[in-house]
């Protein structure tokens, strides 16, 4: 499971459930994105409950795809998106460069193996100018 999303914590735990009822042993483990990806392309773990296609997990299925078997995806149709609370002083990506100082010149992102990280400093930052801007993960 990846560390920090929730979504895949409760289908694994679904399923851990279900496998456990049926006699099997399931033990869940917890990592960072790229790790999860490079553990199912060595066999360290069996499964992965939580692919986000067409783009989030696109560039690990790419540099693992031949070394892993694709099942299913659960989401199909998932956006990479920035948000700010609905009170930010600006209403869109667009506004954020000429605001940078609003939001101490500073975007906030998640796990650097992410590929909302990627999208964000690959197209979002040369996108909309803001390369001045401090781009931190956690």
């Amino acid at each position: 499971m990846f560390n920090g999303w929730d979504e895949g914590v409760a289908a694994s735990e679904l399923w851990k459930a279900i496998l456990d009822k049926q006699g099997y042993h399931v033990e869940l483990e917890y990592a960072d994105v790229a790790a999860v990806y490079a553990g199912l392309s060595t066999g360290d773990y069996d499964m992965n409950l939580d692919v986000w296609l067409p783009n989030t997990h696109a560039t690990y299925l790419k540099e693992y795809g031949d070394k892993i078997t694709e099942l299913a995806a659960g989401n199909t149709e998932a956006k990479n998106t920035i948000a700010v609370n609905a009170d930010a002083p600006i209403n869109s990506i667009a506004e954020l460069a000429a605001n940078a100082d609003l939001f101490g010149n500073e975007i906030v992102g998640i796990e650097p193996g992410a590929g909302l990280t990627e999208a964000v400093t690959n197209k979002t930052i040369p996108t909309y100018g803001l390369e001045n801007m401090d781009y931190q993960t956690s």
